[in-house]
């Protein structure tokens, strides 16, 4: 008869259970062992899957390159510390920080270029890296061989040079050392990272090994030349490898051959990822010696060790970054999937890490000393801010693989200031982890605003790639609010018209499209009218150009050598084109009125106009004096000059005027006209603000309608820059560009635009602000007031009538002149008609006021 033990199995004989203990047993051995299973087969596939994505692998191998080169970097330091007498520590450690720093430099951050363009070169690529190598390398060898003959002049306690070999060594190891940054940069855009670890482990096993052999031969120069001879090795092993099969590989089986961009673009891509990685490197490296400044180098070693624990969580958003442009650049279409993927991927990786090191933090940092316990919050800090960089990450890298470089140099430099300012001002509050907390805010508000505008980076422009597109194309959608913030900046500080001048200049200078003015000489001097007292037309070849804000290319025309005799306006634009055909249709309207008989010296003569399929150009006379804008500014002259402008252009509206009740028809041309182009303007802009343009209507007309004023011609622009000044006689000698002038205008719509200018000069700031202060303070300073009725007194002994009295809110007619001054701007430049810088800085500000401060009625 079987018994229990003879069903029992060999295995089971050997190991007797109950009858009460086996089933229990069995199946909870069952269900865990499945577990296990499930758990085994699910961390399989996520490595299986990680593994088999080049996208995440490769990211992961520059991560593991980074970690393997961080231990190696500790032990050979370990290893020098032990070996070497701490003088020559010293010597050496400075001579290579100095050697890695003039890599940096002289890389020009090539290798992201080699990380984003290698993959899509194709057929070009060994052009592409031969260029890159040629190129770094000259630099490398320049600015070596500059720091080589200047450090002993500027600091002649340097020593390490003192050895024959010394400068040459240096030179040959920052060209070295420049390369093998540029190529970790090409093995990743050929999908060659794996080659990266164990690029770094191979040279830094080999400087340990050799920074031990050299302690008794070379202990005075040992430290370096284990760094020189691995890098030589090393950077001509892997141009070997590169170019003799890796780069030959490539262009054999790499899609997207030919599709290399200009060079120009690769140029401009280069030189803006520069300025970006120096704000990027800025916003790291700066913060330690605002650290030491605010509290002291004690402090600093906390907040050393802090950086170090949590930058190696940030190197793992970096190092995907990477990745990620190598496996974007030849495809664009798989971008948005590449984006989120990566996203996913590391956040799921990251989260954990960073609360890990949250949690661990007080422990980790108590090992290494009770000292760097104080760090603790910081390194919370800086570990929490990995989270919000990963997005910063993406963004960046999105960016620059559609060469939205000026997108990348935005997110860069707006990270360094609000690190360090934050940093500035937290330190002093917070101590030590202000720094932390400094570094947190900056990347959750960018994270945050690039969140709010995907479509600056998630969004991909399908035609930007073949058409080449500029690489800063998205600049003008990003830079918007610190374009605005920076000019009211200036504004606020009495900067502005500085900052304008500065602005107008490089305008200038840049040009834009269009016919070259010098190139009209040739066919245009034999057509121009002789001037009495000076040189022959044909004699007026020299160019000095003025800068401008419309769309007109003005210069002063001469002979070489001598005072200019003739003003030369080339339009650029149809507007422009537009505006030179007013100006000459008032000038002879003008001159042909026998009432300004007398007064029309003050006017330019025009020599000629001439109008065809290629240009349309004027040449006017240059009048004398220098232009009230100027004057201004001295203390001596200003209001006396103010006082002259005022006066001539109120006998200009003498002479062309009349006396008038305003009327419905007055309103339509004056307000409803001019609102209606404003309205245009608001309607794409800020439509929110539309009510506020018709409150600005009914203010204006109510201000206005049965008043009587003096209606006349109006010069339209009457600003400090048309209005020229004697130099001998402090009179009036010039008012130039008429084109905006009009017939049938309330006459103080130019007094009002001067001195509302005037105001806005001596106080720096724009018209939209000076505009809106005025508004809020009840109407113009004493100072203009007193000018303005000055100049109504001179001009009152020159007439027999007193037609300059109006009882009308001052108020009012700042805003009349504010509205006329808008759409003249519109009206003849296209860079005002729809430019939300101009519009935020002059327009919404005045809109807002209008609602905020109330009509009040008083004489002016």
């Amino acid at each position: 008869m079987e018994t229990e033990s003879d069903r029992l199995t060999p295995r089971a004989r050997r190991h007797p259970l109950t009858k009460q203990e086996s089933p229990a047993f069995t199946r909870g051995s069952i269900k865990l062992a499945g577990e296990v299973c499930r758990g085994t087969g699910q961390i399989r596939r996520y490595v299986t899957g990680t593994i088999s994505n080049p996208l995440l692998r490769n990211g992961h191998l520059l991560t593991l390159s980074s970690g393997v080169t961080g231990l190696i970097g500790l032990l050979y330091w370990a290893v020098t510390a032990r070996s070497y007498d701490p003088d020559s520590v010293g010597r050496n450690s400075a001579a290579l920080s100095m050697m890695m720093l003039l890599a940096a430099i002289a890389q020009l951050d090539v290798s992201t270029a080699m990380v984003r363009f290698v993959p899509s070169a194709g057929a070009h690529t060994r052009r592409l890296v031969a260029v890159g190598y040629l190129t770094c390398g000259s630099l490398a060898v320049l600015v070596s061989l500059s720091f080589v003959a200047l450090a002993p002049r500027v600091s002649p306690g340097v020593t390490y040079f003192d050895h024959p070999l010394a400068p040459a060594s240096f030179m040959v190891a920052t060209v070295a050392y420049t390369l093998f940054v540029v190529q970790d940069g090409v093995l990743t855009g050929l999908r060659r990272a794996a080659w990266v670890p164990v690029e770094n482990v191979l040279f830094g096993v080999a400087k340990v090994g050799l920074v031990l052999a050299f302690a008794t031969a070379l202990p005075e120069h040992g430290i370096f030349v284990s760094w020189l001879l691995p890098l030589i090795a090393t950077v001509v092993l892997v141009t070997v490898l590169l170019f003799g099969w890796a780069i030959p590989r490539h262009q054999r089986t790499a899609p997207g051959a030919n599709t290399l961009p200009r060079a120009s673009d690769i140029a401009r891509f280069v030189m803006t990822g520069y300025v970006g990685a120096v704000c990027s490197i800025a916003s790291m490296t700066l913060m330690p010696i605002l650290v030491i400044t605010f509290l002291g180098a004690a402090a600093n070693a906390g907040f050393a060790i802090a950086w170090v624990m949590a930058y190696s969580l940030h190197l793992l958003n970096i190092n995907m970054g990477a990745s990620f442009v190598v496996e974007t650049a030849s495809d664009q279409a798989v971008l948005h999937r590449n984006c989120l993927q990566m996203l996913s991927h590391v956040g799921r990786l990251l989260v954990p890490a960073v609360l890990l090191v949250v949690v661990l933090a007080p422990y980790v940092l108590g090992v290494i000393g009770p000292a760097y316990s104080e760090a603790t919050g910081t390194l919370r800090l800086l570990s929490l801010g990995a989270l919000p960089h990963l997005l910063v990450v993406v963004a960046v890298n999105s960016a620059r693989v559609q060469r939205r470089m000026g997108l990348v140099v935005l997110i860069q430099a707006a990270e360094c200031v609000l690190v360090l300012g934050l940093g500035a001002l937290l330190l002093p509050v917070m101590g030590l982890s202000g720094a932390g907390l400094g570094w947190l805010l900056t990347h959750c508000l960018i994270a945050g605003f690039l969140l709010l505008r995907r479509d600056l980076w998630l969004t991909v422009d399908g035609a930007a790639g073949s058409r080449g597109e500029p690489t800063g194309a998205a600049l003008p959608r990003i830079a918007l609010p610190l374009v605005i913030w920076t000019l009211r900046a200036a504004g606020a500080l009495g900067q502005r018209e500085r900052l304008g001048r500065i602005i107008t200049c490089v305008r200038a200078r840049r040009g834009r499209p269009g016919p070259d003015p010098h190139a009209l000489l040739p066919s245009l001097l034999p057509q121009l009218p002789s001037i009495p007292g000076t040189p022959p037309p044909t004699t007026w070849t020299h160019l000095i150009p003025v800068g401008t804000v419309t769309d007109l290319c003005v210069a002063r025309l001469g002979p070489p050598g001598q005072r200019p005799v003739a003003v030369l306006k080339l339009a650029r634009t149809g507007r422009a084109t537009r505006e030179l055909h007013a100006q000459r249709l008032v000038l002879s309207a003008l001159s042909s009125r026998v009432a300004l008989a007398g007064w029309r010296a003050l006017l330019p003569r025009v020599l000629l106009h001439r109008n065809d399929e290629v240009s349309t150009v004027t040449v006017e006379t240059m009048l004398e004096g220098s232009e009230l804008a100027r004057c201004l500014t001295a203390p001596d002259r200003g209001d006396a000059a103010l006082t002259e402008a005022l006066r001539s252009v109120h006998q200009f509206h003498r002479l062309t005027g009349r006396l008038d009740l305003v009327n419905s028809d007055h309103l339509r041309n004056w307000v409803d006209a001019p609102l209606g182009q404003l309205r245009e303007s608001c309607q794409v802009l800020t439509p929110a603000l539309l009510p506020a343009i018709e409150r600005l209507g009914s203010r204006l007309r109510d201000g206005l309608a049965g008043h009587r004023t003096l209606v006349s011609w109006t010069h339209g622009d009457f600003t400090p820059g048309n209005v020229l000044i004697s130099d001998h006689n402090g009179r009036v000698s010039g008012i130039v560009d008429w084109g905006g002038a009009r017939p049938g205008q309330p006459s103080l719509l130019d007094s009002y635009m001067l001195l509302v200018c005037a105001v806005g000069q001596r106080e720096g700031r724009e018209m939209g602000a000076t505009v809106t202060r005025l508004l809020r303070a009840g109407g113009l300073p004493e100072r203009e007031r007193a000018v303005l009725a000055g100049a109504r007194r001179r001009t009152r002994g020159e007439s027999e009538v007193d037609d300059l009295r109006v009882d009308v809110d001052e108020r009012t007619l700042i805003l009349l002149a504010w509205l006329h001054h808008a759409v003249e701007l519109r009206r003849k430049c296209d860079r005002y008609r729809e430019n939300p810088v101009w519009w935020a800085l002059n327009a919404e500000p005045v809109l807002h006021a209008v609602a905020d401060v109330p009509a009040k009625v008083g004489s002016t």
